[in-house]
């Protein structure tokens, strides 16, 4: 099982995504490779440009999946990476016959039209002067106090912040077809971006169960203590694949090992 990981905005999957390999339970290391997807404008594809149209970042994600076509997959994506991976799930089984085995969307309520911009807030974020986007940055405690400070490295990160926003405020207005893959939704108890109640809507887009998990923490709570996000990741790869193993046992050894009457 491959696990691609996506990230939130502005942010790098290969950092983000890092420690998880040693902190995954000793039966399950071996048997999920955990894949951070990086985005363009940062780690290791810093000198490619930000991506800002919604469609065109999903592929770039699609592209780097569908090599391993053959692998059972997951997806899991936190805030804006959750949008992303639900788009990239959409496309990867509708476009391209591909289902992921389950998706996990961490930190974001349920898109759909009608939905209000990224987050819980109402507006156009990446089209807002610099220094209230900055105390929007500031606001959602997710980047340090000490880089939000320093203008050198703002100049750098800002176009790949505001293309990260511009790229959530058209996914979460998007609904769509359903997928097939079980969906866990992950959320933070104090994160007041993402309100307890929008994590529910997840709902409509899998044919399969859908389970909420409300943790500890705020908007970043998947950077505040990791081991409890990855404790339900793995309960639910386990049980999807319980599922698949039951499926492959042709019907006519369902009896097998059981005593006559």
């Amino acid at each position: 099982m491959r696990l691609y990981c996506l990230p939130y905005a502005g942010g790098s999957a290969e950092r983000i995504y890092a420690g998880w390999r040693g902190r995954l339970p000793g039966l399950t290391r071996g048997r999920v490779e955990i894949v951070p997807v990086e985005l363009p404008g940062r780690g290791s594809r810093m000198s490619e440009s930000p991506v800002p149209l919604a469609d065109a970042l999903v592929a770039g994600v699609v592209r780097q999946i569908l090599p391993w076509r053959e692998t059972p997959f997951a997806l899991f994506g936190h805030s804006l990476g959750a949008m992303l991976a639900m788009e990239a799930a959409r496309v990867l089984q509708h476009r391209h016959g591909v289902p992921a085995a389950a998706l996990f969307v961490s930190g974001a309520g349920a898109p759909g039209p009608g939905v209000s911009g990224p987050g819980a807030s109402g507006t156009a974020d990446w089209l807002l002067p610099d220094a209230e986007f900055r105390a929007r940055l500031r606001g959602l405690a997710g980047t340090p106090p000490a880089v939000l400070e320093n203008d050198d490295l703002m100049a750098m990160f800002m176009p790949v912040l505001r293309a990260d926003f511009a790229v959530a405020g058209q996914l979460c207005r998007r609904g769509g077809r359903p997928v097939s893959a079980p969906i866990t939704v992950l959320g933070g108890d104090s994160d007041s971006e993402v309100p307890i109640s929008r994590l529910a809507g997840w709902r409509v887009y899998s044919t399969a169960d859908t389970v909420v998990r409300v943790l500890p923490g705020g908007h970043f709570f998947i950077d505040e203590s990791p081991e409890q996000v990855i404790t339900e990741v793995v309960r639910r790869l386990r049980d999807v694949e319980t599922v698949e193993a039951a499926r492959s046992i042709p019907h006519s050894d369902w009896g097998a090992g059981r005593p006559a009457r």
